[in-house]
């Protein structure tokens, strides 16, 4: 079976898992089946990043926003967003 890499979304952009990465295991065999995370992610900063351009934009989303809301709107894994 082929391990997925799971790249984490911080700070507004992909950042892509290392030999750091946390297993994650199938919760069907226990097998691990993807790893995600790494070494150098800045939690200070992405905390940074959801108080001050996270939180904003979900807070003026309102309930019926959120169920419209689909997968493809989301950035693309190349993108870099600014606050």
């Amino acid at each position: 079976m082929t391990i997925q890499d799971v790249q984490s979304f911080a700070k507004g952009a992909w950042v892509q898992s290392n030999d750091t990465a946390r297993a994650i295991h199938s919760a069907i065999t226990g097998d691990i089946i993807a790893r995600a995370g790494n070494d150098t992610l800045d939690v200070v900063g992405m905390l940074e990043y959801a108080k001050t351009v996270g939180g904003p934009n979900l807070r003026r989303l309102t309930f019926q926003n959120i169920g419209t809301t689909h997968s493809t709107e989301l950035p693309p894994k190349n993108a870099r967003l600014t606050p």
